[in-house]
């Protein structure tokens, strides 16, 4: 994150709008990085196929936590402003800076066309929030107990990326009308759950690459010792039964991703 970028914004806007203005893009960034990462893993048929091949039950629980904390993020981005005797950093905290004169004098229209893009972020994070509300967060007593309640609001991916655009549109229109700076909607996202696949692809590429080796036929059994000692035998090596073992193991491994 840019201290120079929240410099201008303070020079331009205030020190305390500057501040939540910036901050609020920090939190838009971060949710936008996790819903890449998201698709990253489960978007695609390939990664899916090899993340279930490497531990689909795991991995399932991986998407569970992910898949809430993007939920929880478009809501708490799109929170009130305030709760209570509690303020929250929201993009619900924009407009109100909006509406100080010298921004309404300069700017007129700045605070409608604000205050509308907020509306719809609040809008599109609807479901996820009643997810937050009724499970996440809180676990609704009638939701548990009671075959007739109503059920939880369906979200998707595409709720989550319109609430997420929403935000930036309101972050954008203000950025680029007061501070005259322009806010891309889109993050370069830092080799995380990307690089996790390559490396994986790698693993599976090298203990398969042995395992053709070892059985270039593959015919015989995995647990073939006989197979495996012979392999150990042509790399120089004196096979004893904790190699032998950890070459099955290798082969199994090998298997699992055909």
């Amino acid at each position: 994150m840019s201290e120079a970028l929240k410099r201008e914004y303070q020079e331009k806007l205030g020190e305390d709008f500057g501040t939540v203005l910036y901050e609020v893009r920090n939190d838009w960034l971060t949710g936008l990085v996790r819903l890449k990462e998201y698709r990253v893993l489960f978007s695609d048929h390939d990664a899916l196929k090899l993340l279930n091949a490497a531990g689909g039950a795991f991995m399932w629980d991986v998407q569970q936590i992910l898949w809430r904390d993007l939920l929880l993020h478009v809501t708490r981005l799109t929170d009130p402003a305030t709760m209570g005797r509690h303020e929250n950093l929201s993009v619900q905290a924009l407009p109100p800076f909006c509406q100080r004169p010298q921004l309404q004098a300069e700017y007129p229209e700045l605070h409608a066309e604000v205050q509308a893009l907020v509306d719809t972020a609040v809008a599109g994070a609807a479901a996820p929030r009643d997810w937050r509300n009724r499970r996440i967060s809180h676990a609704d007593r009638g939701l548990a107990i009671d075959p007739d309640a109503e059920s939880l609001a369906p979200t998707s991916l595409r709720q989550v990326q319109v609430a997420l655009d929403a935000v930036h549109a309101a972050i954008h229109t203000i950025a680029w009308q007061v501070v005259k700076q322009d806010t891309p909607n889109d993050v370069v996202v830092q080799p995380r759950a990307g690089a996790f696949l390559v490396y994986l692809r790698q693993l599976v590429t090298a203990v398969q690459y042995v395992d053709g080796i070892v059985d270039p036929e593959g015919n015989a059994e995995i647990t073939d010792g006989e197979v495996a000692e012979s392999f150990l035998t042509r790399v120089g090596r004196l096979p004893d039964w904790d190699e032998i073992g950890q070459v099955i193991e290798l082969r199994e491994a090998a298997r699992r991703f055909r």
